[in-house]
């Protein structure tokens, strides 16, 4: 839930306290529940104590840089930042272990 809204395609990771748990992690739906798995294949997530990690962004293409061709095959990673609009939707800080 975001501002009293379910919060539709956020992805929620639930990171172990200790080193020797699993990762879970699922995609809320429109009602804002995840559905937690671990590594992708394995239903719900072992007992223990975790970080509840919450995120959403989209990256659109920026319409105001231009698109060229590189050449080299590939460019540099701040030109490819400034090529796109990065938007977050949950404070970055819900999304930082």
């Amino acid at each position: 839930m975001q501002d009293g809204q379910p919060l539709e395609e956020a992805s929620v990771v639930l990171s172990p306290d200790s080193t020797n748990g699993l990762t879970s992690s699922g995609v809320t739906d429109a009602t804002g529940v995840a559905k937690m798995r671990v590594q992708g294949r394995f239903d719900g997530a072992p007992g223990g104590h975790y970080k509840v990690l919450v995120s959403k962004m989209t990256r659109v293409r920026n319409p105001d840089i231009p698109d060229q061709a590189d050449p080299s095959g590939g460019s540099p990673m701040e030109d490819r930042n400034r090529m796109y609009i990065t938007t977050h939707y949950v404070d970055t800080k819900f999304g930082d272990a």
